[in-house]
């Protein structure tokens, strides 16, 4: 069975979050909640779900039930509802099953919940500026404010392809996460001192996915540039998410198409981002690791520079990406980083 890429909500779901009633849950992220215009990003998920995170805290689900009416079920990871955290009052009130007329009164609710949620999350998931926060600030900069002049249109975060069951999950990933973490024992074993003997498992989450302007889909693995260890095992990570990738590009394509298609409806991409859907297939995939905030003395840069040697053709893309005064300035690294 091949893979399956379904974020695209089920079109009675979409229609509801278009309209009159309930268009402000597709603005929350909008409402001026957290100390950043881009503390929280929404995003559909697998099961006809609609999510905001908060870095990589996932601070709210809503989903869309069909029985006796039509309801609206809210829902969050119990620490949210925990005694004594900021955001247990409006938690209890809010999680449940809401028939659409009274869901279409929450938006006072829900903006409670979410600010104290913001307060009540792991400072790890966001607050301390590593990889949570610029997955929201890429997923957001290059997303609802993206525009023509930027080459990665993203669309989704945090992606894992679907399979019919685990079997073929395991069919498909296993054979690929043997061959990279056999590319990480070969380099430890050549020298332990560089890169350790700690097990690297290679996983299947991808952690932004976008498009380019060639109608190629661009997989980026994120890390921030105080995680040494990270940026030095990226372009194995991003290799296997892109080998798994690229045998299911017309489910994948097919899945965008939709997901994009209601991101502009809902306005949560701009117009313009149709004109980068490809129509009949994508081009390829790019793999690129993105460093946030590089630290051009750390010693990463060169076991970098022999983990892309290692892995020859599959070597990835690398850049950068710091905040300016007028937001986010990308570029490409070359081997040895930012010299």
């Amino acid at each position: 069975m091949p893979a399956r890429y379904t974020r695209a909500l089920a079109p009675a779901f979409a229609r509801q979050l278009a309209s009159e009633q309930l268009k402000w849950i597709a603005g929350l992220h909008r409402a001026g909640l957290g100390k950043e215009p881009w503390a929280l990003d929404p995003q559909m998920r697998e099961r006809n779900t609609f999510s905001l995170y908060h870095g990589t805290a996932r601070l709210l689900d809503v989903k869309f039930k069909k029985g006796n009416g039509e309801e609206l079920v809210f829902w969050a990871a119990q620490a949210y509802g925990d005694a004594g955290t900021p955001s247990a009052s409006a938690y209890a009130s809010l999680m449940k099953a809401w028939p659409i007329k009274e869901a279409a009164g929450l938006e006072v609710l829900c903006r409670e919940y979410l600010a104290k949620a913001i307060d009540t999350a792991d400072v790890s998931k966001y607050q301390n500026r590593k990889e949570g926060y610029w997955q929201n600030r890429l997923a957001l900069s290059y997303g609802g404010n993206w525009d023509l002049k930027k080459d990665w249109l993203i669309f989704d975060r945090e992606v894992v392809l679907g399979f019919a069951n685990e079997e073929e999950a395991t069919k498909a990933f296993a054979p690929v996460r043997e061959k990279y973490e056999k590319v990480v024992k070969d380099l430890q074993a050549a020298d332990p001192v560089r890169f350790g003997s700690a097990d690297l498992k290679i996983g299947n989450e991808v952690d932004l996915l976008a498009l380019g302007p060639t109608n190629e889909l661009v997989c980026i693995e994120l890390k921030h540039g105080t995680n040494a260890a990270g940026v030095c095992w990226g372009p194995v990570q991003v290799s296997a998410y892109r080998e798994l990738l690229e045998p299911a590009l017309p489910q994948v394509l097919e899945g965008i198409q939709r997901l994009v298609q209601q991101k502009v409806a809902l306005g949560l991409l701009p117009p313009a981002a149709l004109l980068w859907v490809p129509e009949e297939k994508l081009s390829g995939v790019q793999a690129v690791l993105a460093v946030a905030e590089p630290n051009p003395r750390s010693d990463c840069w060169k076991s970098l520079e022999l983990v892309q040697e290692r892995l020859g053709a599959a070597k990835v893309s690398v850049v950068s990406v710091t905040q300016t005064e007028g937001g986010i300035a990308k570029e490409a690294l070359g081997p040895k980083g930012k010299d």
